[in-house]
C-alpha cells in the first residue's frame, strides 16, 4: 500500500508525503517516474534497482534521485516499509538550478543526475528533518519550505557531483560486491541501535570482517562504524523532535550508555545539542535554527 500526499505546493516546487507500507519482499514489478525528483527517506529503507547489477540501499541519511521515464525497481528488506519525502521542481527551475550546482549536468536536461543515491551529510539530514518536522505542523512559512528545500537539493546536487566512478570490475564481482553493501546497510538501517560488531555484520552477509571493511568503506565511503553512529543519530532525531520523551531514554533507545555521550556526539554531527533542538523547533521563528544550521560544520566522530 502507497499513499501520497501533496504536503506543500507552489508555481515552482512540490513537495509530497509518501507511506509505503508492504511486507519484505525481493523485487517488485517495473515502475517509472513522471518527472526528475530528489526522494529523501524519512524512515525505513528501500532498495532501489535501476539496471542490472545496480541497487541502491536508501535509508534516512540518503537522498535518492529519480530520472523521469527511466524504469526502476523497488524492494523492501523489512517489513517496515518507508516514509518519505519528495522533491520535485519544475522543469525551468531544476535546469536554473543545475546550472548553478552542475553545470555539466545541465547539458544532459532528460538525464541530470550523474547519480542514483547519495549519503547526505548530518546537517542535510538534520535540515530534512526539520522541513518535515515544521511542514506536518504547520509552522513553516512559505519562504522557509522553498528555502531548505533549496539547500536539500543543492546538498545532495553537490554529493552526486563528487561522486568518484567505482573501478570497473567483473560482473559477478560487482554483483556480490553490491550484494554485502546492501545487506550491510540493511542490517544497520533494520536495528541502528544494536550493538553491531565487525563479525556479526561479517557473517551476515557471509564475508570475512576484512573483506568487508574494505568493500564497504570504498563503496559508501565512510567506515561502517561511522555509517552506524549517524543511523543511530538519525534515530534518535525522531525522539527529540516528535516526543516528549526524557533525553537520557532517547540516548539509551538509540544505544548510546551515556547521557552525556549522546549529547556530545549528537552536537558534533548537527552542530547544536538534543535540548537545543526540541526548544527551537517548534518555535513559530526558524531564525535560531537557520543560525545553527549555517554554522561552521563539525565531523562526526
Amino acid at each position: 500500500m502507497r499513499i501520497s500526499t501533496v504536503a506543500f505546493e507552489t508555481d515552482s516546487l512540490r513537495i509530497r508525503a509518501v507511506r509505503c507500507r508492504a511486507p519484505a519482499h525481493d523485487c517488485g514489478g517495473i515502475e517509472y517516474s513522471s518527472a526528475h525528483t530528489l526522494v529523501l527517506p524519512q524512515s525505513g529503507v528501500f532498495v532501489k534497482y535501476q539496471r542490472p547489477h545496480a541497487a541502491l540501499v536508501a535509508d534516512a541519511a540518503h537522498a535518492v534521485f529519480f530520472t523521469a521515464d527511466r524504469p526502476y525497481r523497488v524492494s523492501h528488506p523489512t517489513d517496515r516499509g518507508d516514509d518519505c519525502l519528495v522533491l520535485e521542481y519544475r522543469p525551468p527551475v531544476l535546469l536554473e538550478m543545475l546550472n548553478g550546482a552542475d553545470p555539466a549536468a545541465a547539458d544532459t536536461p532528460r538525464t541530470p543526475f550523474r547519480v542514483g543515491v547519495v549519503r547526505l551529510h548530518p546537517r542535510a539530514v538534520l535540515r530534512r528533518r526539520l522541513l518535515w518536522h515544521r511542514l506536518a505542523r504547520g509552522i513553516a512559512g512559505r519562504l522557509e519550505v522553498e528555502e531548505a528545500a533549496f539547500e536539500i537539493f543543492g546538498a545532495a546536487i553537490a554529493g552526486g557531483r563528487h561522486c568518484h566512478p567505482a573501478p570497473r570490475r567483473h560482473r559477478s564481482v560487482v554483483s556480490r560486491r553490491s550484494d554485502i553493501v546492501r545487506l550491510t546497510q540493511a542490517s544497520i538501517a533494520a536495528r541502528p541501535s544494536e550493538p553491531w560488531t565487525l563479525d556479526g555484520l561479517a557473517r551476515r552477509v557471509q564475508c570475512s570482517p576484512f573483506h568487508l571493511a574494505h568493500v564497504f568503506g570504498e563503496a559508501v565511503g565512510i567506515p561502517i562504524h561511522q555509517y552506524h553512529l549517524l543511523a543511530r543519530l538519525t534515530q534518535a532525531l525522531d525522539g527529540v523532535l516528535d516526543s516528549s520523551d526524557r533525553l537520557s531514554a532517547i540516548a539509551l533507545d538509540a544505544g548510546f550508555t551515556h547521557h552525556s555521550h549522546f549529547t556530545a556526539t549528537f552536537r558534533r554531527a548537527f552542530g547544536v545539542t538534543p535540548s537545543q533542538l526540541r526548544r527551537q523547533a517548534t518555535t513559530a521563528q526558524a531564525t535560531d535554527l537557520r543560525k545553527i544550521l549555517t554554522a561552521r560544520p563539525c565531523a562526526t566522530q
